[in-house]
């Protein structure tokens, strides 16, 4: 990586150093380099090429789910003069606990010199094991790059550009004069000064250091330009899950339960309090809930603060498509989750809890939010007249699939 030295490895590395200082997620900092070390492939990307491309899309192995793929990959598909660098998720590889003993040989070597290099930079152990499994990615990736023709590409598209691996690329690419842009693959807002995590933080909008940021929807702008950003670096697209979806209608259903959509769990103290005021909103208006869990949750983690009788049952993200989960509830109650802009497009009704004094990604969509029973009370019932003026404000273009074309078109052309 001596060659690469030169590059911003502040920006690289910005995300697990968050980490290591503000979330201690150092176990699960540990059980990634034990993997890498352990299964990581010579083979963990797949290369898509098109005819005459000059644009390379790029999504890292560490970063995405199967959902962010797909969504990735569907707006690969909207560019017509692109190849593609796509990471392998572990379980995808033909034998993922095979032990690839070369490679692991060479990066417990390699890792000594990281470690010792760390040291000189005033890095504490601690830091160390968070950007570890990234380094060993990162040194991997420029083991593959080595043999693809870059300077055949004038651009540069990746899915977040604050993810190492990303950002990597990122840096490479601006240090040619290539452009580079970054996707969105969830609801961005400002941060807040007393923060705990990265949402509270803003941190995929504050680190962001693609030339363009291809935007979901006109609130993502909104809270760029609070956080002082240039707008100008900013294209509303849409939402890339929706593109070759028709947006739904908003009607009334009669199933007498409601969602609680839980966000992941850096929000935990936000999810309990979701679940403590369900309780409240079933026992008010006599319909029981569902229980939505992030797809990176189990199912059980909040079982201790739901009162029995109320909660009709649980459904994880990685085995109920949204569409599932919508015909059985008639409405949803979500927290800071881009659940919300999805619901609303989708056509289902949502109401947004807030904590008052914290932090509240969507604290401009008044017209839906309640901090209480009482506030749930005074908005409940709200008409498909009223959605669908919160939807065209805060959910971004309706056709998605035709921008993204459109702006690529344009791109390849330039």
């Amino acid at each position: 990586m001596k060659r690469y030295k030169r590059l911003d490895w502040k920006k690289i590395l910005a995300l697990p150093l968050f980490f290591e200082k503000y979330e201690k997620k150092t176990k699960n900092a540990l059980k990634s380099v034990v993997l890498e070390l352990l299964y990581l492939s010579p083979n963990q990307f797949d290369f898509i090429q098109k005819e005459k491309s000059d644009t390379l899309f790029f999504c890292a192995s560490g970063y995405h789910r199967a959902d962010h793929l797909k969504n990735f990959m569907k707006v690969y598909e909207c560019c017509p003069c692109a190849d593609a660098l796509v990471g392998k998720n572990f379980v995808e590889h033909e034998n993922p606990y095979a032990i690839h003993w070369k490679n692991l040989i060479r990066y417990l070597g390699k890792s000594v010199g990281w470690f010792v290099m760390a040291v000189k930079r005033g890095l504490k152990f601690s830091a160390f094991i968070h950007i570890w499994p990234n380094l060993i990615e990162i040194d991997s990736l420029i083991g593959i790059i080595s043999e693809l023709p870059l300077q055949r590409y004038k651009r540069l598209v990746v899915y977040f550009d604050g993810w190492p691996t990303d950002c990597f690329m990122v840096q490479l690419f601006k240090e040619s004069g290539k452009v580079t842009y970054t996707l969105q693959h969830g609801t961005f807002a400002r941060g807040i000064d007393n923060f705990k995590n990265t949402d509270e933080y803003g941190f995929e909008l504050k680190v962001s250091t693609a030339d363009f940021f291809l935007a979901w929807n006109k609130y993502t702008v909104q809270e760029a330009e609070v956080m002082g950003l240039d707008t100008y670096r900013f294209r509303i697209l849409g939402m890339p899950k929706f593109i070759g979806v028709k947006q739904g209608d908003f009607h009334k259903k009669a199933t007498r339960k409601f969602g609680v959509v839980l966000n992941w769990n850096a929000n935990s103290q936000q999810n309990i309090a979701l679940v403590k005021v369900a309780n409240q909103i079933a026992g008010k208006i006599g319909f029981q809930y569902i229980l939505k869990y992030h797809p990176t949750d189990k199912g059980i983690e909040y079982d201790a603060y739901v009162s029995k009788g109320l909660c009709r049952g649980v459904i994880c993200g990685r085995t109920t498509t949204l569409e599932e989960y919508i015909e059985q509830v008639d409405f949803s109650i979500v927290g800071n989750s881009s659940m919300l802009l999805e619901l609303l497009w989708m056509g289902s009704s949502i109401y947004h809890y807030f904590e008052p004094g914290q932090y509240d990604k969507y604290q401009s969509v008044a017209e839906i939010s309640f901090s209480d029973i009482n506030g749930f009370e005074d908005i409940f019932d709200l008409n498909a007249e009223d959605l669908n003026e919160i939807r065209s404000r805060i959910c971004g273009p309706t056709n998605p699939e035709e921008q993204y074309k459109n702006f690529f078109e344009k791109e390849c052309l330039s």
